[in-house]
């Protein structure tokens, strides 16, 4: 168990450095209401596409600590469903006045319609073991990270609207188990890269696999079939 001093768990900062967003200032997918920090681009689904962690020294629970945030680009694409917009965020984490931490987030607004399709991971030799995700523990994860959007407690959202079967499992949160993987896996991690491919529904079983060789971890989820839903790599 963590305690005051340790270093923070990696992925953990979202629990401490998300800012609370008034009721009034959420929008019909009960997220934050588009057109702040973030521009409004007309598109009314957002997905969290990936992200990088770059850790520069160790960051410890108990001390006070300090986030920027910067958009870093804007791009427009045309994807199978539409319009793409793609942002991507980058967050500076200080503590002591020194960086500890820049964290990178991929961000795509979209407009709802088909959902990009799970693919094969392939051969993959590595360790692996079976996790599934109950109501239950998104709750709890939302809760942590005060994430309201419906997609993770609202099922016919998610039908009626959204366009998936089922309520999502957070990527932050399917990211969060790659990266405990990865920190059992190595010494001292450094860089953590991760990349949704494909939904994970509450309920569904997945695996969650890990390799590693010369001090590098290549890990990913997948699905019953063996299709890709995350792939990872840390150094």
């Amino acid at each position: 168990m963590p305690v005051t001093g340790s270093a923070l768990p990696l992925m953990w900062q979202h629990v401490y450095f998300r800012e609370p967003v008034s009721a009034g200032g959420t929008g019909e997918d009960g997220h934050e209401k588009p057109g702040g920090f973030i521009p409004d681009f007309g598109l009314a689904q957002r997905m969290w596409a990936g992200g990088e962690i770059r850790l520069h020294r160790p960051f410890r629970l108990g001390i006070a600590a300090g986030k920027t945030s910067t958009i870093e680009v804007i791009t427009e694409k045309a994807g199978r469903s539409g319009r793409l917009m793609l942002v991507r965020l980058c967050h500076q984490y200080r503590q002591g006045g020194e960086p500890v931490m820049t964290e990178f987030q991929d961000l795509v607004y979209r407009q709802p319609g088909r959902l990009a399709a799970a693919r094969p991971s392939g051969n993959r030799p590595g360790a692996s073991r079976p996790v599934s995700f109950d109501e239950v523990l998104l709750f709890r994860y939302s809760a942590l990270t005060f994430n309201s959007h419906r997609i993770h407690y609202d099922v016919d959202y998610c039908r009626q609207v959204a366009g998936y079967p089922g309520l999502v499992v957070h990527g932050p949160l399917l990211a969060t188990m790659l990266a405990r993987e990865a920190e059992r896996a190595l010494d001292r991690l450094q860089r953590f890269l991760y990349r949704a491919v494909a939904p994970v529904q509450c309920g569904e079983d997945v695996r969650l696999c890990w390799r590693q060789e010369a001090g590098e971890a290549e890990l990913w989820i997948e699905g019953r079939q063996g299709d890709l839903r995350m792939t990872a790599t840390a150094s």
